[in-house]
């Protein structure tokens, strides 16, 4: 499942794994809003699709979307691969916008401004303070959720307490890890005239 939010309306599209083929799209009007406004690059910037995951034991995707015309504070959305269509909708009840979206263990799907859901209701099971970013990241190899934001913002996954960040001011906006070493790679955009890479941090306690 691939997002495209760049297009009018933006859209998910299906591909094959096993044959390298586009098997179709879910489009997402409700996505587009009347007062449309445009970046220098010409693309939206009040709506879109954002970070999909797979959730193994639903056989269900799982995407958020920003803002929808019924969810103006964002949604989570549960797509059926096999009929290719929409099964339920997560509305966000409180100001957040989703972009980011991660799997935590128990069937729980944590959004990166820090809305924690139920997979099996739906409901919200909490809300988490000091936690934002744009995409993020479950490492089950130390149990904690990474916020692609500067400074990276780090979740315990089992508590969901924020926990202190160490990790460096990086102009980034994602994140990943190493579930074996539990190294984080935190891609460097880098100011103006300066140059950019990826930062690896590893915990030495």
């Amino acid at each position: 499942l691939i997002a495209n939010d760049a297009d009018t309306p933006p859209f998910v599209t299906f591909i094959s794994q096993e044959h390298r083929r586009v098997l179709g799209s879910i489009s997402y009007p409700q996505a587009v809003f009347p007062d449309l406004s445009v970046d220098p690059s010409g693309a939206p910037v009040n709506h879109g699709m954002e970070q999909p995951v797979w959730d193994q034991p639903t056989h269900r995707f799982y995407i958020s979307v920003p803002a929808t015309v019924t969810n103006p504070n964002g949604e989570v959305d549960e797509i059926n691969p096999g009929t290719m269509k929409v099964t339920r909708v997560f509305p966000v009840h409180t100001p957040c916008g989703p972009a980011g979206l991660a799997l935590l263990p128990g069937q729980r799907l944590i959004t990166s401004c820090g809305v924690v859901l139920d997979v099996k209701t739906g409901g919200t099971l909490a809300t988490l303070s000091g936690a934002s970013g744009d995409e993020i990241w479950f490492n089950p190899g130390d149990d904690r959720v990474y916020f692609g934001s500067s400074p990276v913002g780090i979740v315990d996954a089992n508590t969901l307490k924020v926990l202190t960040t160490t990790l460096a001011n990086e102009n980034t906006h994602s994140v990943a890890a190493d579930s074996e070493n539990n190294h984080i790679f935190v891609p460097d955009r880098g100011a103006q005239n300066q140059g950019i890479g990826i930062r690896v941090y590893a915990d030495r306690e």
